[in-house]
């Protein structure tokens, strides 16, 4: 249950980072960066559940599977939690205003299959659905080639001065 939520946790971040980095609201993305103390408190919490079930009942064949399954998983939901956290702090500098239309459609795609990758993976645990993980590799290439249509974009559009708060764009 609580990696489940962990997964709805990073899920939901993304989502409202997503739309703070493109609404330009400072306050609200200092806000969602705050957000990540609780996944990585339940990402701990989770690791020692784990390892109390480890330790404690001897699991064999398929929950030792699971449980290992689970200490696998939790780690990418924190660092993906960072990441989280990472676009919410960029919305904070307000970098909104230098995103082109182009870019905008970009970041809005990106996050759109962000969102559905996480939300396939998610159903994919709570079901324990071993054949997921090949789906999600064919949707995940994807999501790299998007990834990488934007940051070349974004690398290549024409520099940019520092603006009055001292902010200059990343890749200008």
């Amino acid at each position: 249950r609580k990696v489940v939520e962990l997964f709805a946790l990073v899920t939901d971040g993304l989502v409202a980072a997503t739309d703070t980095l493109l609404a330009g609201d400072r306050e609200l993305a200092r806000e969602i960066a705050g957000r990540d103390d609780l996944i990585d408190s339940l990402y701990h919490d989770v690791e020692g559940l784990v390892e109390r079930a480890l330790l404690l009942q001897a699991p064999v064949a398929g929950e030792l599977r699971y449980l290992l399954s689970v200490l696998r998983i939790v780690p990418e939901l924190e660092r993906s939690g960072d990441l989280v956290e990472h676009i919410a702090s960029r919305a904070a500098r307000g970098i909104a205003a230098d995103l082109t239309p182009q870019m905008r459609g970009m970041v809005t795609r990106m996050g759109e299959v962000a969102v559905e990758l996480w939300n396939r993976a998610s159903d994919a645990f709570a079901e324990r659905d071993p054949a997921a993980a090949d789906r999600q590799v064919d949707a995940g290439a994807g999501a790299v080639a998007l990834a990488f249509a934007t940051q070349s974009r974004y690398a290549s559009a024409s520099p940019v001065t520092a603006r009055a708060d001292g902010y200059t764009p990343v890749g200008m």
